[in-house]
C-alpha cells in the first residue's frame, strides 16, 4: 500500500472510469481505480488536487486527506470472508514474487479537469512508440501525420480501415466533460490535406467514418459501423 498525505479539507476523490471520471467522498472503504485516481481539497479557501497515475494499482481507499493505493495482494484467490480455503496448495496466493510499478505525481490548484489529470495519466502510461525501418525509397514524405486532433481534452482512442474498406473509422472521446466541436487533419498519403469538423458530448465515446477518397464530411456511426441518421 503506497500513502499519499494532505492537510486539505473537506477532501474528495476521483477516479478514471471507462466513459468518464467517477467521484466518491473519503472514508468511502477501498474502491476500484482505473489509470489515475486523484484526491482534491480545500487549502485555504483554494481548491487543490493531486493526481496518482500508476501502471500497478489495483484499487484505492482514502481516509480524510490521505490516498491510499493497492499495489499488490497476497490474499488467496477468490478468497472472501467468511470462508477461508482449507487446502493453501489447491487456492495459492496472489501477488507472488517479483512485483514493479510505476507512479506519476502531479498536484495543482483546481479540480481534476482542471489540472488535466487524464492527459497528465495518458502521457506517462501511454507513450509514442518508436519504429525502426530500413532506408528505403518511397513516395511518401519523410515526416507526416495521419491524423490530428484540434482539442487538447478530445482522445483519440482508435484509427482503423472501414470494415467495407471504403474508408477511414477513427473513434474519440471527450475527456474534459464538455460539448465539444473539434478538428481531425490529415496530411498524409491519399488522406492529404484535409480537415473534418467533428462534435463530441461530454464524456462522449464517439465514432466516425472518414473518406478515402473525395471531400466528404465525417459521418457519425454506431459502434458496429452503421451511421446513426
Amino acid at each position: 500500500m503506497s500513502n499519499d498525505n494532505t492537510n486539505w479539507r473537506d477532501a474528495t476523490s476521483t477516479i478514471a472510469g471507462p466513459g468518464g471520471p467517477a467521484s466518491r467522498p473519503t472514508d468511502s472503504g477501498e474502491q476500484p481505480g482505473g489509470e489515475w485516481v486523484a484526491i482534491t481539497g480545500k487549502l485555504g479557501q483554494q481548491e487543490h488536487t493531486c493526481v496518482v497515475a500508476t501502471d500497478g494499482g489495483l484499487s484505492y481507499a482514502t481516509v480524510g486527506g490521505t490516498l491510499q493505493i493497492i499495489v499488490t495482494r497476497s490474499a488467496f484467490y477468490a478468497h472472501h470472508r467468511p470462508n477461508s480455503p482449507a487446502d493453501p496448495a489447491a487456492n495459492p496466493h496472489l501477488d507472488q514474487g517479483w512485483q514493479e510499478a510505476r507512479f506519476w505525481l502531479h498536484a495543482g490548484p483546481g479540480s481534476p479537469v482542471t489540472v488535466g489529470a487524464h492527459r497528465f495519466a495518458a502521457e506517462g502510461l501511454h507513450p509514442a512508440e518508436p519504429v525502426q525501418d530500413s532506408a528505403h525509397p518511397g513516395k511518401l514524405p519523410r515526416s507526416a501525420s495521419l491524423l490530428q486532433v484540434s482539442s487538447p481534452h478530445v482522445q483519440l482512442l482508435a484509427i482503423k480501415l472501414a470494415e467495407d474498406g471504403e474508408g477511414w473509422i477513427v473513434r474519440l472521446q471527450e475527456t474534459r466533460g464538455r460539448r465539444t466541436r473539434c478538428t481531425l487533419k490529415s496530411d498524409w498519403g491519399r488522406l492529404a490535406p484535409r480537415e473534418w469538423s467533428v462534435m463530441l458530448n461530454a464524456y462522449a465515446i464517439s465514432t466516425f467514418r472518414l473518406p478515402r477518397r473525395g471531400r466528404a464530411q465525417a459521418v457519425p456511426l454506431d459502434l458496429i459501423e452503421r451511421p446513426l441518421s
